[in-house]
């Protein structure tokens, strides 16, 4: 009697599926690229507002991943943060915000109220560090108030 043995089936993987996990991989490397260099500051001498390394980090991941992996990796990055996850904090708790208007339909003060609010809703108390406006060769005439069009808050 002639013995039948049955073939094992051979699993193929799809072409494509192993493009796509290498594309997944990347952004996920991507993301955690971004998100570490977001907690690296640089204190400046002339500013209270250090440097961040996150905008290098951008640029760095869409440079190397190019624009489908990196579009991935900063959803990816943008998708952590919202959902709680600290990304994108690079003081922790008791970091500098700046905030800024560049209309003179809001007035400095209606920026004040509106920061004050959302401080209120979020829990947090500020303090004023610095209000800025644009440069000398943009003079705010007091007499025209739409020339006084840019408000800075660094709190």
């Amino acid at each position: 009697m002639a013995e039948t043995t049955l073939a094992r089936p051979r699993m193929i993987a799809h072409p494509g599926a192993r493009y796509l996990l290498g594309q997944t991989a990347l952004a996920v490397a991507g993301s955690a690229i971004v998100a570490i260099c977001a907690h690296i500051a640089i204190p400046l001498v002339f500013t209270p507002v250090p440097l961040s390394m996150a905008p290098f980090a951008v640029v760095l991941v869409g440079l190397l991943l190019g624009p489908g992996a990196g579009f991935a990796a900063l959803c990816l990055y943008l998708t952590e943060g919202a959902a709680g996850l600290p990304v994108f904090s690079p003081l922790g708790p008791g970091g500098i915000l700046v905030t800024n208007s560049c209309s003179h339909h809001m007035s400095e003060a209606m920026l004040l109220e509106v920061v004050a609010e959302a401080a209120l809703d979020a829990g947090k108390t500020l303090r004023i560090l610095e209000r800025r406006t644009q440069a000398q060769d943009h003079p705010i005439l007091l007499t025209v108030p739409e020339t006084h069009y840019l408000k800075c808050l660094i709190l």
